[in-house]
């Protein structure tokens, strides 16, 4: 499960990637992106309010995957929103939705959080090809996170809870995350398409603060590489690099 995101539009439920990209690879690279070892996707500032209001929202489609014979690997989508500068902020909250291959056998599941111990989880609540929306908000009083599975009928989890006494958002961001293992037995993720990313129902695009992350591994090789934003502004692609 990943650790709780702050401020980020994408899922949570996703261990940090450390495996290593496929010998012959390039490491891919976008334009302008910074390099993570945590996460790849976009933060922003969240905006100044007199209620301490955000929402941020992003949707998009669960991936078909094949899982390799043996080893364990995952990817996940969050949105978070945050009140400190750390997307990985304790006080976070976040909605999430990840797909893990395990020797051969794949899974998938959503998560949404407030804070460290407000989380509610719902395995093998989504299947490839559904589409999923997340939405995170905080107000003056309220903090809340919700993970959706609009193929569904719109069933999900969500979370909510007080936010910290004074302390209004800071960060948001899309983002995604993996890995673990070694190159040959990680999955072959593919390309995630995130549509939909608005932040106070504007594209997150056009947010002030915007920067762009690619997820790296120890040897500054590109796993997930972050694309630009496309006309609409509110829709992007992750594409995992790593595929064997």
């Amino acid at each position: 499960m990943t650790a709780s995101i702050g401020s980020i539009c994408l899922f949570v439920g996703i261990s940090p990637s450390s495996a290593d990209a496929s010998p012959g690879v390039p490491a891919l690279s976008s334009a302008g992106a910074l390099s993570s070892r945590t996460m790849a996707g976009y933060t922003a500032g969240a905006p100044s309010s007199k209620k301490h209001l955000a929402t941020v929202t992003a949707t998009f489609v669960m991936p078909s995957i094949t899982c390799p014979a043996t080893g364990n690997s995952s990817i996940g989508v969050s949105v978070v929103i945050s009140d400190a500068s750390s997307v990985f902020a304790a006080s976070a909250a976040g909605g999430s939705a990840d797909a893990t291959c395990t020797n051969g056998f794949s899974s998938s599941g959503v998560e949404a959080y407030e804070g460290l111990t407000g989380v509610v989880g719902a395995p093998s609540l989504v299947s490839a090809g559904d589409t999923v929306q997340i939405s995170v908000s905080q107000t003056r009083s309220r903090l809340t996170a919700t993970v959706r599975d609009m193929t569904r009928g719109g069933i999900g989890v969500s979370s909510s809870g007080k936010p910290r006494k004074n302390k209004k958002p800071v960060t948001v961001a899309v983002m995604a995350q993996g890995g673990s293992g070694a190159s040959s037995t990680v999955a072959s993720f593919g390309t995630v398409h995130l549509s939909k990313c608005l932040l106070d129902g504007s594209p997150l695009g056009a947010a002030a603060g915007l920067r762009s992350y690619n997820l790296v591994n120890s040897a500054d090789q590109t796993e997930v590489a972050t694309g630009p934003f496309d006309v609409s502004n509110a829709g992007f692609s992750e594409t995992f690099v790593r595929a064997s």
